[in-house]
Protein backbone atom coordinates (compact mmCIF):
# COMPACT_ATOMS: atom_id res chain seq x y z
CA UNK A 1 0.00 0.00 0.00
CA UNK A 2 1.61 3.30 -0.88
CA UNK A 3 0.72 6.74 0.73
CA UNK A 4 0.02 9.54 -1.77
CA UNK A 5 -0.20 12.99 -1.35
CA UNK A 6 -1.60 15.67 -3.13
CA UNK A 7 -0.20 18.69 -1.73
CA UNK A 8 2.72 20.48 -4.09
CA UNK A 9 5.91 21.50 -1.62
CA UNK A 10 7.78 23.97 -3.22
CA UNK A 11 11.58 24.00 -1.39
CA UNK A 12 14.63 26.66 -1.57
CA UNK A 13 17.99 26.30 0.42
CA UNK A 14 20.52 29.06 1.05
CA UNK A 15 24.28 29.51 0.30
CA UNK A 16 24.38 27.00 -2.96
CA UNK A 17 26.07 24.56 -2.24
CA UNK A 18 27.37 22.04 -4.68
CA UNK A 19 25.56 19.09 -3.67
CA UNK A 20 22.32 21.73 -4.35
CA UNK A 21 22.72 20.71 -8.22
CA UNK A 22 22.60 16.73 -7.68
CA UNK A 23 20.08 16.23 -5.47
CA UNK A 24 17.02 15.26 -6.17
CA UNK A 25 15.19 17.65 -7.36
CA UNK A 26 18.14 20.09 -7.86
CA UNK A 27 17.05 22.44 -5.13
CA UNK A 28 16.48 26.46 -5.64
CA UNK A 29 19.40 28.30 -3.83
CA UNK A 30 20.55 31.81 -2.53
CA UNK A 31 24.24 31.99 -4.65
CA UNK A 32 26.20 34.15 -1.84
CA UNK A 33 28.56 36.91 -3.29
CA UNK A 34 31.57 35.17 -1.44
CA UNK A 35 34.28 37.37 -2.74
CA UNK A 36 32.69 40.35 -1.79
CA UNK A 37 32.13 39.44 1.58
CA UNK A 38 35.68 38.71 1.96
CA UNK A 39 36.71 42.05 0.67
CA UNK A 40 34.39 43.74 2.77
CA UNK A 41 35.81 41.74 6.04
CA UNK A 42 39.43 42.55 5.05
CA UNK A 43 38.91 45.92 4.49
CA UNK A 44 37.53 45.87 7.88
CA UNK A 45 39.91 44.34 9.97
CA UNK A 46 42.42 46.53 8.00
CA UNK A 47 40.75 50.05 9.17
CA UNK A 48 40.84 48.57 12.66
CA UNK A 49 37.06 49.37 13.28
CA UNK A 50 36.27 49.18 16.61
CA UNK A 51 31.90 49.83 15.79
CA UNK A 52 29.67 47.18 14.64
CA UNK A 53 28.93 47.23 11.16
CA UNK A 54 26.00 45.96 9.50
CA UNK A 55 26.20 45.53 5.69
CA UNK A 56 23.77 44.08 3.26
CA UNK A 57 25.22 42.11 0.19
CA UNK A 58 22.46 41.29 -2.30
CA UNK A 59 22.58 37.11 -3.38
CA UNK A 60 21.67 35.81 -6.49
CA UNK A 61 18.74 32.93 -6.69
CA UNK A 62 19.60 29.88 -8.45
CA UNK A 63 16.53 28.91 -9.72
CA UNK A 64 15.95 24.48 -9.61
CA UNK A 65 13.57 22.15 -10.32
CA UNK A 66 12.61 21.96 -6.23
CA UNK A 67 10.77 25.25 -6.67
CA UNK A 68 8.95 24.72 -9.89
CA UNK A 69 5.08 23.95 -9.79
Amino acid sequence: MALVSRRICCLAGYDDQKISEQLTPPLTSIQLPYSELGRLAVEYLCNQEDAATHVTLAGRLKVRTSSLV
